[in-house]
């Protein structure tokens, strides 16, 4: 293994040296030197990809002044990513969050992908963010975007939470996820275009019947034009109950947004009314 990771760190070097600017490495184990761990340092590196890599570690110390995109799937991530400015891509998916807070503080980022596999705090500095994406089995403990995304487009919001365990949250762990889920609603509020899954609506559906008998709030979306349901298997009607709830709360201040349904891609529609 050791070895394995000499060779790994060597390739590292090279491509580095040669002005890669394309760099994507899976399930690579890295050793600290004298120096310390590998420390990615690139004036032209445009696409990182680190996948399941050990050792690597981001942080402030790397330079990348090039980077526009950057791909973090099971790598420790310690507390923060910045100093990317001109990153536009990013995307944080399973356990790739080595504390219980981070903060992304990116400027110039127009795609966030969130896909984590565990509750933690975020707090999300992207004022120029078009495409806003969460995927994950928890709701986070805590989330904040300061005045949110005004630019932004298109949101895409999977929370595939087991029956069971929402069923476990007492009242005040169904008032603090129901606050997080506000806060992530309320950030993305300017979108026109907003895709769910129908096991989201089945959650969101839980947490609204608790919070329209503790803290009702209206609909954040007020520019909202297009709904879109599906599922992430094949997909379901959501029940008259659930539709009727969400529906009428979600599109409670843009009753005129049209809703689609099924679980065939739907371009959001409003990308091409830009364009045209």
């Amino acid at each position: 293994m050791r070895a394995n990771s000499i060779q790994l760190a060597k390739c590292l070097e090279y491509a580095l040296s040669h002005s890669v600017e394309d760099l994507r490495i899976r399930n690579g184990e890295f050793y600290p030197t004298e120096s310390g761990y590998p420390c990615l340092n690139s004036a032209v590196i445009k696409t990182l990809h680190l996948i399941n890599c050990r050792g690597i570690v981001p942080s402030d110390k790397w330079t990348l002044p090039a980077l526009t995109s950057l791909h973090l799937e099971d790598v420790y991530v310690v507390q923060q990513i910045l100093r990317f400015e001109n990153l536009k891509d990013l995307t944080l998916a399973g356990n790739s969050v080595g504390s219980f807070s981070f903060t992304i503080d990116c400027p110039n980022l127009k795609i966030l992908t969130l896909a984590p596999n565990f509750r933690h705090k975020v707090v999300v500095s992207a004022p120029n963010l078009l495409c806003f994406k969460y995927w994950s089995q928890h709701v986070p403990e805590g989330f904040s975007a300061g005045d949110g995304f005004p630019c932004i487009k298109e949101v895409d919001i999977d929370f595939h939470i087991k029956d069971n365990i929402v069923r476990c949250y007492n009242d005040k762990m169904r008032n603090n996820a129901m606050k997080n889920l506000a806060t992530i609603l309320n950030a993305v509020r300017e979108t026109p275009f907003l895709r769910l899954t129908i096991e989201t609506i089945q959650v969101l559906q839980q947490f609204l019947v608790f919070a329209v008998h503790h803290q009702p709030s209206p609909s954040p979306f007020g520019n909202l034009k297009f709904l879109h349901l599906h599922c992430r298997g094949p997909y379901i009607e959501p029940t008259s109950s659930d539709n009727k709830l969400i529906t009428s709360y979600l599109l409670g201040n843009s009753p005129s947004a049209q809703i689609i349904k099924g679980n065939k891609k739907s371009e959001n529609p409003s990308t091409y009314e830009k364009k045209g």
